[in-house]
């Protein structure tokens, strides 16, 4: 991948070192020719020829935005490739690994658009199945803001959770009270926040005492994660469904992609199974290592 993108980056600075001296179009002009139009030579260097149907192609892929240009981004690359085969660079074995890798990259890329371009468009049965298989993508779901105190005893946070409930300030009351480890710069105030997290954070049982209570309501105090607590409601917003018609692009988008992904890992899987792989016991030792890894990898909450 990254050996592909230097290549293509190299492309594009000669296309703008083209830009600079011959100028470009503001929008790529890309023509429509006929066979004998297309076999039309616009440079030629050596042996070598550059055609108008190939100088279309160059437009094409981006690797130029006019004949002129692409005619110049050719012949450049042609005369650094002769001279890099005039040093023998060509002959090094770390240089015909690169060139040779990024060659079949190019071509299984060339490969993938072709497989993409075989998978049928979807009709509206099997995007609106989609729909409603995935329906919590489609999903605003329920939010709150809330602030929190944290308390290692309970009993303390009894007494606390009976001070707020009485009036007293709960900036105040946190900053007197709260767990030095869990005092963050808001005060412990959760803004916006989505009603799964607030289960992680503050524990279940407070999570279904938030969606019941109303704005300004004090509760608590609940076991959470950092020990005992009280919580002040602010407002909670129900979640909604998007309607089928509000979210149809977005659906139809993700479900080609997934349709595209699958396509194309069921044609991979069927070349490998038609292919002789040998993995050495080097090889299976490293994947094996490897798969360790990432399952010992530290994880987020919720992941």
């Amino acid at each position: 991948m990254r050996m592909l993108a230097k290549a293509m980056v190299l492309v594009m600075v000669m296309a703008l070192v083209a830009m600079a001296q011959y100028g470009a179009p503001p929008v790529a002009e890309k023509v429509e020719l006929t066979a004998e139009q297309a076999k039309e030579v616009l440079v030629k260097v050596n042996d070598k020829t550059l055609t108008r149907g190939q100088a279309q192609i160059m437009i094409e892929i981006g690797a130029a935005r006019s004949e002129v240009q692409a005619g110049q981004v050719w012949l450049d690359i042609q005369l650094l490739n002769e001279e890099f085969k005039r040093r023998k660079l060509d002959q090094t074995d770390r240089n015909k690994f690169v060139g040779n890798l990024i060659c079949q990259y190019t071509f299984s890329n060339m490969l993938n658009e072709q497989w993409t371009k075989e998978v049928p468009e979807p009709n509206a049965t099997d995007l609106k199945k989609y729909y409603e298989k995935n329906i919590d993508k489609y999903t605003i779901p329920t939010t709150a803001n809330v602030q929190h105190i944290s308390m290692q005893s309970n009993s303390a946070a009894k007494k606390v959770a009976l001070q707020a409930k009485s009036g007293d300030d709960f900036d105040e009351l946190y900053a007197k009270n709260c767990t030095e480890s869990a005092k963050d710069r808001t005060n412990g105030k959760l803004n916006r926040m989505p009603v799964q997290r607030l289960e992680l954070l503050l524990g279940k049982e407070a999570c279904d005492a938030i969606l019941k209570a109303k704005p300004g309501d004090v509760i608590g105090p609940f076991t959470g994660v950092r020990g005992f607590e009280i919580i002040k409601v602010e407002s909670v917003t129900e979640g909604k469904v998007k309607k089928y018609e509000e979210v149809a692009q977005q659906v139809t988008a993700q479900f080609k992609n997934e349709t595209i992904k699958s396509y194309i890992e069921m044609q991979k899987k069927a070349l490998e199974q038609q292919a002789k792989i040998e993995k050495s016991e080097l090889m299976k030792k490293l994947e094996k290592e490897a798969e360790e890894q990432a399952k010992n990898a530290p994880r987020g909450p919720g992941r």
